[in-house]
């Protein structure tokens, strides 16, 4: 059981962003260890993108430390300059920017020789000497960037220097695990996992949310950002060649919908506090995850897929790497006419016995459980190097 450690939570996406890995990992930390989460910056590209969400980013970022709960605190990276994903010598400025700032928040809480969890390359600097007491890089998944594009050449240049620098590497995509961490000791294959104390225990069923009362069964939900990784398309052919059911949509919305919004059956809930999910999701039909097969999302491990399952869900996806050891409990589509198909036939064929069975499923695989194995492993690395 890790205990009474500082822990610098390095993070690549914002705090309030759709809740994955990074905040349910760091809030687990807390219970028993002080964590400053250090949440990505932005440069002022952002305003042309996301104007508002950019402005109180930057707001928060004055207003300095601040604590989300007991042992965990909360720290907004200062305004960085632009393209700096693009260039090494932006980069190397901006985290210059970043790593002052956290330095004088980790001072300003009393921290001291803090175990670094690093879960985005672009955080880097910090794997050199900074008198912390071990270096964890948690790869949650590859380059974003195609092989020879700019953006994976400096995406590739400061992982390669957090990998060479780790004590501990960490990643939950068995592809990377197979393809870079078979024969190094340094690195743990653990999974995502569901938050299960927001699902379970449940005295009885809870009330339907308004906005979904409306919604005509069946409701086919997604839960999470409409980003880059979701096929559009493959979301519009099955909202026009299944007019009778609804297609659902919980969360944040980038880029354009238009075609998708033109869809009488197709709803858009916007984003919901992650502590409501859990009632939107009970009273949904079924869970899909659309995403495109391609490089960007050949080490992608949905979270999404665990929710689905803890509220009894059948899920249907589309054949992601990472997903196909859960055949046989998720069905994996090859092409948009199965995903029809078997979207179709889970629920023809769902029933109590079922849902009952994916929750059981669920509860195998729990974030509790996954810290369990992460704190082993960190206490070990302490005890092997006891003075580093």
């Amino acid at each position: 059981m890790l205990e009474n450690q500082d822990i610098l939570f390095l993070s690549g996406i914002r705090w309030k962003f759709s809740r994955q890995r990074h905040q349910f990992l760091a809030t687990l930390f807390s219970r028993r260890n002080r964590v400053l989460f250090v949440e990505m910056a932005l440069s002022p590209a952002h305003l042309l993108k996301e104007g508002r969400s950019t402005a109180a980013h930057w707001r928060n970022w004055q207003k300095g430390v601040r604590i989300i709960q007991p042992n965990l605190f909360l720290y907004t990276a200062p305004p960085i300059l632009p393209f700096g994903r693009s260039f090494s010598a932006v980069n190397n400025l901006n985290q210059r920017f970043i790593c002052r700032g956290a330095k004088k928040a980790m001072k300003l809480i009393g921290m001291k020789r803090p175990v670094f969890w690093i879960s985005d390359p672009y955080f880097s600097s910090f794997v050199r000497e900074q008198g912390q007491r071990l270096t964890i890089f948690d790869w949650i998944h590859d380059d974003p960037g195609g092989t020879e594009s700019r953006i994976g050449r400096v995406y590739r240049s400061l992982r390669a220097e957090i990998i060479r620098r780790s004590d501990i590497i960490f990643t939950p995509s068995r592809i990377i695990y197979e393809r870079h961490g078979r024969n190094d000791p340094r690195f743990y294959l653990v999974p995502h996992g569901v938050d299960l104390d927001s699902f379970f225990p449940r005295e009885s069923p809870s009330s339907i949310p308004a906005d979904l009362e409306t919604v005509p069964l069946p409701r086919i939900g997604f839960s999470g950002t409409i980003g880059p990784a979701v096929d559009r398309e493959l979301l519009n052919s099955l909202a026009g060649k299944l007019p009778g059911y609804s297609f659902v949509i919980i969360g944040p919305v980038q880029g354009n919908v238009d075609t998708l919004k033109r869809r009488p059956n197709v709803y858009f809930l916007g984003s919901r506090d992650r502590k409501d999910l859990p009632r939107y999701l009970e009273h949904l039909s079924a869970g899909i995850i659309p995403y495109t097969i391609s490089r960007r999302t050949e080490t992608v491990h949905p979270v999404k897929t665990y929710e689905y399952l803890a509220a009894g869900l059948p899920v249907v996806s589309t054949n992601l790497p990472e997903l196909r050891d859960l055949t046989g409990t998720i069905e994996l589509a090859d092409s948009p006419d199965d995903f029809l198909r078997r979207l179709e036939r889970v629920l023809k064929e769902d029933s109590p016995e079922k849902r009952a069975q994916r929750q059981i499923f669920a509860r195998e695989n729990s974030w509790k459980s996954r810290m369990k194995k992460i704190e082993r492993i960190i206490e070990e690395a302490m005890a092997e190097a006891p003075n580093k």
